[in-house]
């Protein structure tokens, strides 16, 4: 719960962030991305919550090389709007 609530947080100064620079007449942008799950090894040890849903979510997971590419778009593509 307490994750969920931070990530929303984050979206939500994100999106504050570019409202203020909007007004400000900034140049520069705020936005956020997501990068998707990689599959990895994490969460492969042991018996908890991140193992099982390590294995459910496993035909979605990336593969941690392709998990970059929202980032990096977000960092370089000149079509890319704040928010």
């Amino acid at each position: 719960m307490a994750y969920g609530q931070g990530k929303l947080a984050n979206l939500l100064f994100v999106l504050e962030l570019q409202r203020r620079l909007g007004q400000a007449g900034a140049a520069a942008i705020a936005l956020a991305v997501h990068p998707g799950v990689a599959h990895t090894n994490r969460g492969s040890q042991g018996h908890g919550i991140s193992n099982r849903l390590s294995r459910v979510g496993l035909p979605f997971n990336r593969r941690p090389a392709s998990v970059a590419l929202p980032l990096l778009r977000g960092c370089t593509d000149p079509a890319v709007v704040g928010g």
